[in-house]
């Protein structure tokens, strides 16, 4: 069940880890085209949490091109901007639809989140595997740290002792737990 978790958390992870770049990505060649336009705050989103404080999320109107655009911003703050205020907006010039304010939380928020929890994430899932890996090592006995295995016991019969010559034959007996035909129910598995 460890290492399930272990697998789920880490694919996971990973695909945060990857939903970040992607976000970071497209940010820095939106950034790099150095399109941009004045934005004017027309709508100001405001919500209160169950503490009281309130945190507001502007709606900025741009031109792109002729064409009228708006954008609602993804990141809220606890200062109101002001209705009217001049923000400066990248525009993506293939869809001039997406657009992000020249802000530290509009810029880097999303790609530092998605980034932040898919590292946890990917990180408690490799540990998590990791540990249900060492785990079942134990229990089969594979670690370094396991007790070794008693070894093989064999008899020969007195005739064989001599050496192997004409007429003599050799018996020889072996035990343990590894012996085919002789193996030995765990409580843990079927068999060892």
């Amino acid at each position: 069940m460890r290492r399930i978790l272990g697998l789920i958390l880490l694919v996971a992870g990973i695909g945060l880890l990857a939903t970040a770049w992607s976000q970071y990505s497209w940010r820095q060649d939106v950034v790099d085209a150095g399109t941009t336009v004045q934005g004017h705050v027309v709508d100001v989103d405001s919500s209160t949490d169950s503490d009281g404080d309130t945190t507001y999320s502007p709606t900025y109107a741009y031109t792109y091109e002729g064409q009228d655009y708006t954008h609602s911003s993804s990141v809220s703050s606890s200062s109101q901007p002001t209705m009217g205020a001049t923000e400066t907006l990248y525009v993506n010039e293939d869809d001039p639809s997406q657009a992000f304010a020249d802000t530290f939380a509009d810029r880097w928020f999303a790609p530092f989140m998605f980034g932040l929890f898919g590292a946890i994430a990917a990180m408690a899932g490799a540990v998590l595997l990791l540990a249900g890996t060492a785990a079942r090592r134990r229990r089969v006995g594979d670690s370094p740290l396991a007790p070794p295995l008693p070894p093989p016991t064999s008899t020969a019969s007195t005739a064989a002792e001599a050496g192997p010559g004409i007429g003599s034959t050799t018996t020889v007996g072996m035990s343990g737990p590894f012996v085919r035909g002789n193996r030995t129910k765990d409580k843990r598995g079927p068999f060892l």
